[in-house]
């Protein structure tokens, strides 16, 4: 049982049916929230960039200004929803990127086997020799 930090809180979480090192997937919840706390971040930032009050933000979100004190707070969870109709109010677009961590380490994994089975190989000596300007490669 691993844990995932959200909001300052730590809440347990459990992965069922992964063939996953524990510490990896650790990892990818730490880095999620990271990238979740930074896109408000970045919003906030580009709110007070363009010098908007959070009563404009409010009344553009058709919230009130408390409401958007509480989204722009450290422990405020907002929706999807909520995090675009905010980047509407401040003139932002927001990209999504989703990276398929799983197909990455097979990958990788793939790749490791075929450099340990390359280790293992007999290999054959192999001779360079530069003839008119182009090299030739010849196994023995």
């Amino acid at each position: 049982m691993g844990y995932f930090g959200v909001d300052g809180q730590q809440k347990k979480y459990k992965i069922k049916l992964m063939n996953e090192d524990q510490s990896r997937i650790d990892e990818r919840a730490e880095q999620l929230v990271e990238s979740h706390a930074l896109l408000l971040e970045e919003l906030l930032a580009l709110r007070k960039k363009h010098g908007f009050s959070q009563d404009l933000v409010g009344e553009r979100m058709g919230i009130s200004q408390p409401a958007v004190a509480s989204f722009e707070s450290h422990d405020s969870n907002p929706t999807l929803s909520s995090i675009r109709r905010y980047a509407l109010a401040i003139g932002a677009r927001i990209e999504h990127k989703v990276i398929d961590d799983l197909e990455i380490i097979a990958k990788a994994e793939t790749g490791i086997r075929q450099a340990e089975q390359w280790l293992v190989m007999p290999r054959q000596q192999t001779s360079y020799k530069l003839v008119a300007s182009r090299m030739t490669v010849h196994a023995q």
